[in-house]
């Protein structure tokens, strides 16, 4: 991990990885058992997705070309899911 919370221009990037020769930029979403939105992929909106990309292209600048990746995390009673979406933005 390069970063977590990193600030860049008006926004946050919730995580900033490197994959081999590439930084990756990670939104991550995590909902509970009792949540409104099931799925965390729900709260993954056009308006939030516009922001990463507009925060992955800034980071662009200084890195190199950038990845954005989502991560939904779901906490149940029962355990944790985890889905990982690679190149969403």
């Amino acid at each position: 991990m390069v970063a977590r919370n990193l600030p860049v221009g008006r926004g946050e990037i919730d995580l900033l990885v490197r994959f081999g020769d590439r930084h990756v930029v990670v939104e991550v979403k995590t909902v509970g058992s009792g949540a409104v939105a099931g799925d965390p992929v729900e709260r993954l909106t056009p308006a939030k997705l516009r922001q990463v990309r507009a925060l992955a292209a800034e980071l662009a600048r200084r890195y190199g070309p950038v990845r954005v990746d989502f991560i939904g995390v779901r906490v149940e009673a029962t355990g944790v899911t985890v889905n990982w979406r690679q190149s969403v933005a």
